[in-house]
């Protein structure tokens, strides 16, 4: 009844299908013991974790942000994996590539959850092996992070903007 008067109040139709896997329902609570059985309705399926717009919300806190991590790490390591076999240029254009093509992947998922030290290590050992992969000498971490105008590199530093970016999302 719930489902029907919601159907005729939004003008959307919920898939009846559960082989779609598109009606699924994530147990919390009391509720979290319940088997498929005891789900009143026959097309909501039982599922761990629920794929909200590209996030994935999972039944503890430490289970979403290890999820969305994990994901988060695998995005990187295909981007800069499929970059180290011939995406060759200028040391001073990896950085504009890096910020627009690489990290719009990471900035997703900051809005939503602090990501974990570990993913945060990973994604810049991952960005820093791309970035200097044709160098024979590192420049100094300062210059990365500083402005062009001021002669550095402008690479964004994740761990800052992530943060500032969590902090904007509740505020």
């Amino acid at each position: 009844r719930v489902f029907s008067t919601f159907e005729r109040s939004s003008g959307c139709r919920l898939h009846r299908d559960p082989l779609s896997q598109k009606c699924k329902v994530l147990l919390l609570g009391a509720w979290k013991n319940w088997s498929q059985e005891d789900i009143p309705i026959p097309y909501l399926i039982k599922s761990d974790q629920l794929d909200m717009l590209g996030y994935v919300l999972c039944a503890t806190y430490t289970q979403t942000r290890m999820t969305n991590g994990n994901i988060t790490k695998e995005k990187i390591r295909n981007i800069m994996g499929s970059w180290k076999g011939g995406k060759f240029m200028p040391l001073t254009d990896h950085p504009w590539s890096i910020n627009c093509h690489a990290l719009s992947k990471v900035w997703y998922n900051c809005h939503n959850m602090q990501l974990r030290q570990g993913d945060l290590n990973f994604i810049q050992s991952q960005i820093n092996s791309w970035m200097y992969m044709d160098q024979l000498e590192k420049p100094q971490d300062v210059v990365k992070y500083r402005c062009k105008e001021n002669g550095g590199l402008g690479l964004l530093c994740i761990p800052a903007k992530s943060l500032s970016m969590l902090i904007r999302s509740f505020l």
